[in-house]
Formats: C-alpha cells, sequence, structure tokens
C-alpha cells in the first residue's frame, strides 16, 4: 500500500484504522508491515500542527497536498489514473512550493522518517504503534481495549 502523503504530513494512527477497514470491505488485506516500512522511508516534510507551526489554511496557500505530492513524486506511481480520469503525474505537474517553511523540500523534512513505528514482541502485546512528534502519543492495544497516553 503506498501512501506517502499520509507520512509525509506525518499523519497518525488513524493511517493504522481506516486504510484496512476500507481493504478488508474491498477483500483484501493490508499489513502492519507495510505501514511500518513505508513510514521508514517517508520524510515528513509538511509543517502543518503538530509537526509545526502552521495550519491547513497555511498549507493550503503553500502549495496545497498537490505540492507535497510533486516533492515527493519520486516515491508514488504517478502513472495511476484518478477520478478525473487523468494521471496523478498530470495532475500535480503544475504543482509549486509557494512557502518552504509550510512545505519543505525533500532534502530538508521536518524528520527524516515519517511519524509511525509498528512495536513488536512481548511488551506490545498484540501490536502498538508510537506516533513520534512533539508531543509524543501512544496508542496501545491490548486484548481488545486500547487506551492513548500523552506522555
Amino acid at each position: 500500500m503506498r501512501r506517502p502523503i499520509y507520512k509525509s504530513m506525518g499523519f497518525t494512527d488513524t493511517d493504522l484504522q481506516r486504510p484496512p477497514a476500507i481493504a478488508s470491505e474491498l477483500s483484501f488485506s493490508v499489513s502492519l508491515d507495510a505501514f511500518d516500512e513505508l513510514s521508514g522511508k517517508t520524510p515528513c516534510i509538511c509543517a502543518v500542527i503538530p509537526n509545526g507551526p502552521y495550519n491547513v489554511v497555511d498549507l493550503d496557500e503553500a502549495g496545497e497536498v498537490k505540492a507535497i505530492m510533486k516533492e515527493l513524486s519520486s516515491m508514488p506511481n504517478l502513472d495511476v489514473l484518478t477520478v478525473n480520469g487523468k494521471t496523478l503525474g498530470e495532475n500535480i505537474k503544475d504543482a509549486e512550493i509557494l512557502n518552504k517553511d509550510v512545505i519543505r523540500l525533500i532534502e530538508n523534512p521536518i524528520f527524516g522518517e515519517g511519524g509511525l513505528t509498528v512495536l513488536r514482541g512481548e511488551s506490545s502485546a498484540k501490536r502498538c504503534n508510537n506516533t513520534t512528534r512533539r508531543h509524543k502519543r501512544v496508542r496501545v492495544e491490548d486484548r481488545g481495549t486500547s487506551q492513548s497516553i500523552q506522555q
């Protein structure tokens, strides 16, 4: 599963909930390993809260998500068709970063890796993911219960 845009914006554990649920409805599965691998190789380049001081209005004025996608154009498959009938590459070809404080260049990321780490082993019970940002939040799932802990 290729979701570098989520990771480049430092999205959180929601990434681990929605796509697998959608995939399940379509009769295929997505593993936690795919998210862990993707997060490990996708830099966080968007300084929108909580990764930086900017908000989504600033992101819109800085070039929108299209500018992030173009900056990460070496990662996603640019030949896939989108809902407007054009390829992803065609949709982002004219995008540009207008504020390099809000959307950083891939050579100058906020974090060198995405915002999630999937933990394994005895201490993680069934699974555990750690959201790595300015304010660390850990989500733990154990025997059907879950809790969020602000550190």
